[in-house]
């Protein structure tokens, strides 16, 4: 569904459907804040490839063929809040 590669990311209220690779890929040299979203039925629920700060809030990953939340990561500063992951693969 999404590609993402910037500075700085922030999304909010997503939704996303069987998609045929992740709901969410995020390849970003700097932050992510995520917040309110839902995937179901995706490779991969959230791919995130970053070398900054991760933030998840309220996020709901369902049935995904792959990872649910796939987060490669050299910070040190990752926070994960309401997060909710089943029925994926690895």
């Amino acid at each position: 569904m999404f590609f993402v590669s910037s500075p700085n990311n922030a999304l909010h209220a997503i939704e996303s459907y069987n998609a045929s690779t992740a709901s969410i890929y995020l390849n970003s040299s700097s932050n992510n804040s995520l917040y309110a979203i839902q995937s179901y039925k995706n490779q991969y629920g959230i791919y995130l490839n970053s070398s900054s700060n991760n933030i998840l809030d309220t996020i709901d990953s369902y049935n995904n063929s792959n990872h649910s939340i796939y987060l490669l990561s050299s910070s040190n500063y990752n926070i994960l809040r309401n997060v909710n992951a089943y029925n994926s693969s690895n």
